[in-house]
């Protein structure tokens, strides 16, 4: 195996131990750094020039990408993209104070658990993110997660404890139903403003909608397909239209208003309940 494809196993970036496991010798790893093939970021690591950062700092700091580093490279949503990489170690290695190695754009997570599974790695990945992002954030990637299959529930709760989240409120909070992060948004928007919210309903002559709340009002979230496909806008008229003939009053956002602020979903909801007659719409299944 040669330098650049043993490198390219590890992401971009390896240890010279990792190298010569591999099958490349001390000489070639040399001659390809003298000859700017590769670069040496570290003393005994080495790396492509255009390795990505986390892999890098992964090399150089004997530790395994995590957090919402390992979430976004699984594909998993977040709200934020975050510049530093995020690196699981041991708990017990510090940096000395002559460490010559680069910490910018680091943050290093001292609880070091490695995964027996791929998809264990998610789940430690998710425990970690727990400490560094907002938990209505979080929730992102724990929706995407949950419905893809890669954890469950009970490993969610247990993952939020991690980071002070308490089980209950993800246990109330998480749905695998959640198609996507828009969806998420408002849906905990809703149930945080203390209403009864169903996701993903089917409706007689409507299809499917992201949410019904109370049994009259139904509420979607609408991606940038629905505003450049006219077939889709037409039926979504036209779905609009059924609904509001069933006496359910439908409310519709952009996906990026239901990003940015969902909470103005929740008061637009709450204000609609109010004016409206205390009675039920029909046609739910």
């Amino acid at each position: 195996m040669d330098i650049i494809e043993a490198l390219g196993v590890h992401g971009g970036a390896a240890r010279r131990e990792a190298l010569l496991a591999a099958g490349v010798t001390k000489h070639a790893i040399y001659a390809a750094l003298r000859a700017g093939v590769v670069t040496q970021p570290a003393r005994g690591c080495f790396a492509v020039p255009d390795a990505p950062l986390w892999a890098v700092r992964a090399a150089c700091f004997r530790g395994v990408p995590t957090c919402v580093t390992l979430l976004g490279l699984w594909g998993l949503p977040l709200l934020d993209r975050d510049p530093r990489a995020h690196i699981a170690v041991p708990r017990n290695r510090a940096l000395r104070a002559t460490d010559s190695r680069s910490t910018s754009r680091l943050v290093l997570h001292r609880e070091f658990e490695a995964p027996v599974r791929a998809e264990d790695a998610v789940r430690i990945a998710l425990a970690h993110a727990a400490r560094c992002l907002p938990r209505d954030q979080w929730l992102v990637p724990v929706d995407s997660a949950l419905r893809q299959g890669l954890i469950t529930v009970d490993e969610a709760m247990h993952a939020g404890r991690r980071g002070a989240i308490p089980a209950r409120w993800t246990q109330r909070m998480a749905d695998p139903r959640a198609e996507s992060p828009a969806e998420t948004r408002a849906r905990v928007a809703m149930l945080q403003a203390r209403l009864d919210v169903r996701s993903q309903v089917s409706i007689e002559g409507v299809g499917r909608v992201d949410f019904v709340v109370r049994k009259r009002v139904i509420v979607e979230t609408d991606g940038r397909e629905y505003h450049s496909d006219p077939a889709r806008f037409t039926e979504d008229r036209r779905r609009d239209r059924a609904a509001i003939l069933l006496g359910f009053q439908p409310l519709r956002y952009p996906a990026a208003h239901a990003l940015r602020d969902p909470e103005s979903i929740a008061a637009d909801v709450r204000r609609l309940l109010r004016g409206r007659a205390r009675t039920s719409a029909t046609g739910l299944n």
